[in-house]
């Protein structure tokens, strides 16, 4: 039996379902590529929980994140711990000694939550989260409910033995697998109620169990039993595959069309089809295929909201499976000789009649498809020109056709021939029914409106164009969108009389418009989109399609048609929502300063948030070169986008694959970096991305700081003037005393002639009078001597210039210099001279002035005749000099002595 379910298999690989396959983890992406769980988060990233960490993968690019319990790194084997997400889709962790981490996406960083061994002991085993943001974990035959919002804690009280796997599938219902069995209950607080035993002690060993809410089934994978199908409704077994209870299931999970996918640890991915309970292989390895899955032991499998597979291919890492085939759609094409084909492959306009059937209009006559018949019929025509390019109901079997040299004709159905024309309009591009009394009609020169009563037309202004192509129309409350040649999409709202424009850009030329519940389905050149009226945006769909896109319709079982250049195809709208996997958005990631990486947990962090929920970044001067990520994800074609940036309004760089912004010595200030992503088929923007960055001044830079220097500036100002002011009245100053010295100079000479004949009429007469004007003179003649002696001390600098001087010759030359007065007060100087060679260090000019100066007074002092004895005499430390003279018989002594060390000056 083995060898016979083994060759069934083998067969079945052969006739595995055709997928693309992508190996998004491995090599050196990540430290360990043996992946456990498979989780998706708000963002749409992608997280893979490994032995030893756990890795986001955002399309391109792997991110390793550590867990902290506290100040401590987790650095056990994660193989027990789960990763799931709550109603939010927000991201937790749960270990088996009751640690539960929450992932921060503000932070970017998993956080400890609580550990549930402060309030129970023992170890744990997740079981399931509930839409109430439930974790249901089992303890031995215990079993808690974790309440994650609240972080309270409960044990509901039970009977079922040893748990191994718990179902939430909604309204309080869950179904359990125990020891002894499978029920369901209801949660009602701390003790299960409506317990159900239908499967008790039939399915004894059940350890993984799905629900499927479309045929209200439970998929059961039992050790004992192999794979079963339990209907809830009628609580009986419907279907048992005891061949499978030597294969280890490891994960089931819901697929489209009613399907189940079954990951086995050693055969592989297997499909179950509800329909027929019929098992196939799906998926498995196959080294000589590229595209395959590397290992048939899977350890998870995730299936996200666009119906791509994530299989956990232990231990080799992670494949995406796209299973869904793009290629179901059927072509209509004309073949040459056959009347049941397409009359031509250039369809410019399609039509579903009231009946069913479809209508095209290519450039060689009108074809109709009957659906029910499935035969095709070509409407006969004697027109010269047979290219029609717009159609129309007028009412059940009449259709309006627009040919576009000789205008508006009626078909009658069951003819099938064009009748008399109906209205001389040429070059018709779209015909859209308003009402029963009305026609849209958009041809090359603009927007009309038809009455078909009296066959008048109306024409639509558009607010500031004039002959504006018109090629699609389509109608809902909101108002009458148009899609135009060369001049984008226009509007005209109830209440308006014009159409205003409603977006251009890049997108100019619109062949046809479709509705797709609260979007529309904008057909452009070779390029499909998706147009968001709300915010007036488009987003890129898809632009595989053969030729080029002219015509559209939406068929009654939501099945889109399209009409090209080269045929027409019709696809479903489940192939229409692969078209949506885009991600919108970009993301910021990896911020770094000076090439060093920082994350809010970095110390002297200038992240508050994580980089990608910081609107405003701020920056320190020493922080100005920094570094970014940003990733637009798209997990099917990541190498179709490219990335561009700017810095304060200026020119976009070049796109390129790189993501990585980086700026360098930015100024201090305020900045704007816009990041954008973009398609690289057609160059298209697909979002973009602000973020304002402010880089504080240092200190010096800072307008306190600037105010200070303006602060100094007018001190230093103030103390400028008023030294000026000084100076200028010190300099006065100077200039007064020396015109008083100059005029003391000049008054001297005199008073020296008039004292001495004063002095020898004293002598002779002795009078009062005369001893009275003497004394005046000789006062008027010592104060003005002193004045002069004033004015020569401070000619000279105030500072001692020392030179080392022989005392003999210097004071020959200062007494040389003073003879000429001596001699003339007809006094005598008697100096010996220095006993020997005696160097000193003396200021010349200073000195000089002094010796001058005592001497000048000296000699006014004296009467004539008398005598001033000058000596010198030294000690092998010191040196002075003495001044003797006599005056009225009495002895009087100027002293003067230096030493050759510094002493004070007597």
């Amino acid at each position: 039996m083995r060898y016979i379910l083994f060759i069934i298999m083998m067969i079945q690989g052969i006739l595995c379902h055709a997928a693309i396959c992508k190996h998004v983890s491995g090599g050196t992406e990540t430290d360990n590529r043996s992946v456990l769980k498979i989780q998706k988060d708000l963002c749409g990233y992608m997280w893979f929980l490994t032995y030893d960490g756990i890795n986001r993968y955002d399309g391109t690019h792997l991110k390793r994140y550590d867990l902290n319990w506290g100040n401590d790194s987790v650095r056990s084997c994660l193989y027990s711990y789960n990763l799931c997400t709550d109603s939010k889709n927000e991201l937790w962790l749960f270990s088996e000694d009751g640690n539960i981490w929450l992932y921060n996406r503000l932070c970017d960083r998993f956080e400890k939550y609580i550990d549930l061994k402060e309030k129970v002991r023992g170890t744990f085993s997740f079981l399931c989260m509930d839409d109430g943001d439930n974790a249901w974990l089992g303890s031995n035959k215990e079993l808690y409910i974790f309440h994650l919002p609240t972080g309270k804690l409960h044990r509901m009280q039970h009977v079922f033995g040893n748990i191994s796997g718990l179902l939430s599938v909604g309204d309080g219902k869950y179904y359990l697998a125990s020891e002894t069995g499978v029920y369901s209950f209801v949660s009602s607080g701390d003790t299960p109620i409506d317990v159900s035993s239908d499967l008790f002690s039939k399915c004894t060993q059940v350890y993984k169990m799905l629900y499927v809410p479309e045929v209200h089934r439970l998929v059961l994978a039992d050790r004992l039993a192999g794979m079963e199908v339990y209907d809830c409704s009628t609580k009986q077994l419907l279907h048992a595959r005891s061949d499978w209870k030597g294969h280890r299931v490891s994960s089931l999970k819901k697929y489209r069309d009613g399907k189940v996918l079954i990951a086995t640890e050693g055969i592989g991915v297997y499909c179950l089809n509800m329909d027929n309970y019929q098992i196939s292989s799906f998926l498995n390895a196959d080294s000589e295929q590229g595209g395959s899955i590397r290992s048939n032991r899977i350890s998870d499998l995730f299936v996200d909201e666009h119906q791509r597979i994530w299989v956990a291919d232990f231990p080799d890492g992670v494949s995406m499976v796209d299973g869904l085939d793009l290629e179901e759609h059927g072509w209509y094409k004309h073949v040459s000789g056959d009347e049941q084909s397409l009359i031509n492959d250039r369809v410019n306009a399609l039509l579903k009649d009231s009946e069913g059937d479809i209508w095209f209009a290519t450039d060689n006559g009108i074809s109709c498809y009957f659906s029910r018949t499935g035969k095709w019929r070509h409407v006969a025509s004697d027109l010269s020109c047979k290219q029609y390019t717009s159609l129309c109901e007028i009412s059940p079997g009449k259709i309006c056709a627009g040919n576009y040299m000789h205008g508006l004709f009626i078909i009658s159905k069951d003819k099938m021939k064009t009748g008399s024309r109906y209205a001389d309009i040429p070059f018709v591009n779209v015909l859209l029914r308003k009402d029963a009394d009305n026609i849209w009609v958009g041809t090359d020169a603009g927007l009309s409106l038809f009455n078909v009563k009296d066959t008048t037309l109306k024409p639509i202004g558009f607010s500031g164009y004039h002959r504006v192509p018109v090629c699609a129309l389509y109608e809902e409350k909101s108002g009458l969108y148009i899609g135009t040649r060369g001049y984008g999409m226009f509007v005209v709202t109830p209440g308006q009389k014009e159409a205003k424009l409603q977006t251009s850009g890049d997108i100019r030329n619109i062949s046809f418009i479709l509705p797709d519940k609260e979007k529309l389905l904008v057909g452009t050149d070779k390029i499909l989109y998706s147009f968001i009226p709300d915010t007036k945006q488009f987003h890129w769909l898809s632009s595989s399609v053969n030729g080029y896109l002219t015509s559209g319709v939406l068929l009654d079982d939501e099945t889109f048609m399209l009409g090209t250049s080269d045929g027409v195809f019709r696809f479903g709208k489940h192939t229409l929502q692969t078209l949506y996997r885009n991600h919108p958005c970009i993301y910021l990631d990896n911020f770094s300063v000076f090439h060093q990486p920082v994350t809010v947990s970095s110390e002297k962090s200038p992240l508050q948030l994580s980089i990608n929920y910081t609107g405003i970044l701020k920056l320190n001067h020493n922080q100005n070169t920094f570094s970014f990520t940003a990733t637009s994800i798209n997990y099917d074609a990541p190498e179709g986008i490219v990335y561009s940036w700017k810095l304060n309004n200026q020119a976009w760089t070049t796109p390129t694959s790189k993501n990585l912004i980086h700026f360098s010595n930015l100024s201090s200030g305020k900045h704007l970096v816009s990041v954008r992503a973009l398609s690289v088929r057609n160059g298209n923007p697909i979002a973009q991305r602000n973020m304002q960055i402010i880089i504080h001044p240092p200190l010096w830079q800072t307008k306190g700081a600037f105010l200070f220097y303006g602060i100094v500036v007018v001190l230093l100002g103030i103390l400028s003037v008023r030294f000026i002011l000084i100076w200028r009245d010190r300099n006065l100053s100077h200039e007064t005393i020396k015109v008083f010295i100059n005029a003391a100079k000049d008054i001297c000479m005199p008073l020296t002639l008039i004292k001495s004949p004063l002095e020898n009429l004293y002598q002779k007469y002795s009078s009062d009078t005369f001893k009275d004007i003497l004394q005046q003179v000789k006062g008027i003649d010592y104060m003005f001597t002193n004045l002069v002696t004033i004015g020569r001390i401070s000619s000279h600098p105030k500072k001692l210039f020392l030179l080392e001087t022989e005392l003999t010759m210097f004071l020959n030359e200062t007494i040389e210099q003073l003879t000429p007065v001596i001699e003339q007060k007809n006094v005598e100087l008697h100096w010996d001279g220095t006993p020997g060679f005696l160097r000193v260090w003396i200021d010349k000019e200073k000195m000089t002035a002094i010796i001058r100066g005592m001497l000048e007074i000296i000699v006014d002092n004296v009467d004539d005749g008398e005598e001033i004895e000058l000596t010198t005499a030294y000690t092998s430390r010191s040196w002075e000099m003495k001044l003797e003279f006599s005056d009225g018989g009495c002895v009087k002594k100027k002293l003067y002595s230096a030493k050759k060390e510094p002493v004070p000056i007597h």
